[in-house]
């Protein structure tokens, strides 16, 4: 699962969103996989920098939502929501800390969003993490 993890990782850094969607997809057990929600977390990350940073993400939130969808309906509306900017109260309070000042509730807004679900909450996390690096560190 880790070999895997980090190839579809690897694919994202080289701008394969395509490929990278598809190796994480499905990837992991629970509720909703890890790989699903690192998706998910993923565009939540591209539509923050869109809306919020008014970097152009579009292309790549459009190939890895065609890309991610797999088995799971419930992983599936998550990356829909994800999509189309809907996230839930907790990583709605993590972005309005992003886009803040306050330190204190940026590590009060992180930690409750990390400890949504089981791993899912810092999966997701990790998936928005990556993405608003990806786009700062894109020439």
């Amino acid at each position: 699962m880790l070999a895997r993890f980090k190839k579809g990782a690897a694919y994202f850094r080289t701008g394969d969103y395509a490929r990278g969607a598809k190796t994480m997809r499905g990837l992991g057990m629970g509720l909703t996989p890890s790989g699903d929600d690192f998706l998910s977390g993923l565009l939540a990350g591209y539509y923050f920098a869109l809306v919020n940073l008014r970097f152009n993400t579009r292309e790549r939130m459009d190939l890895v939502f065609l890309n991610s969808e797999g088995g799971n309906f419930i992983s599936n509306a998550f990356i829909s929501s994800s999509y189309a900017g809907k996230v839930n109260a907790k990583v709605r309070r993590l972005m309005l800390a992003l886009a803040g000042r306050d330190r204190r509730e940026l590590a009060a807004a992180a930690k409750a969003a990390l400890q949504s679900g089981h791993t899912s909450g810092a999966d997701f996390c990790s998936g928005l993490a990556f993405a608003l690096q990806d786009v700062l560190r894109a020439p």
